[in-house]
């Protein structure tokens, strides 16, 4: 009965391997059971001796299991606790770290933007000088051609205006090569903290 109440129970997964243990089991109660003549009393004073030593060996046994699973159970206190310390300890420099990478995209981002502009002011600043470069060689084709200075004094302040002008968009290029340069730093003094 008590093999049917485990196997209803599903304390046993393989019904067939519980049964052939059973069965194992039996054979060898039966081999060490002495025979007796039908005297079933006889039978009942030896169950009540078994009885007697398998309960005073349950309670030292019971005792060790109490011990044991009390020990499982602060061992497993202790584990929480320890991860618990551990978490708190990790989850700080985790959020810096998070902060740190959310800031190094945002300078990438800017970089990549001050890059872009600086390449385009300098492409600016090339049309600019091949502008004022044939200007220059107009002025000149004129100017050999004409033979009152009027015209050339006009083209030389043209010209004094457009090196002006060039002179201008070189101090905007280094500007912004310089703002461009302390942000590369600033970025690699993040990186490096």
């Amino acid at each position: 009965m008590y093999d049917a109440v485990r196997l209803a129970s599903g304390q046993v997964k393989d019904a067939a391997a519980w049964q052939a243990e059973v069965q194992r089991g039996v054979e060898r109660l039966r081999a060490a059971l002495p025979e007796t003549d039908g005297d079933w009393r006889q039978d009942v004073g030896v169950m009540q001796r078994h009885h007697a030593a398998l309960a005073a060996a349950a309670a030292p046994a019971q005792a060790a299991l109490a011990r044991i699973a009390d020990e499982a159970e602060a061992s497993l206190a202790q584990v929480e606790a320890r991860e618990a310390a551990l978490t708190a300890q990790v989850s700080g420099p985790v959020q810096r770290a998070r902060l740190a990478d959310a800031r190094l995209a945002r300078l990438h981002g800017d970089l990549a933007d001050r890059r872009a502009a600086l390449a385009n002011t300098e492409d600016e600043a090339a049309q600019l000088e091949q502008e004022a470069e044939e200007a220059r060689g107009e002025l000149e084709a004129r100017g050999s051609g004409l033979t009152d200075a009027t015209p050339v004094l006009r083209c030389r302040a043209a010209i004094e205006r457009l090196q002006g002008d060039l002179k201008r968009l070189d101090v905007r290029t280094g500007v912004l090569q310089a703002q461009l340069h302390q942000a590369e730093r600033r970025r690699a003094r993040g990186l490096a903290a």
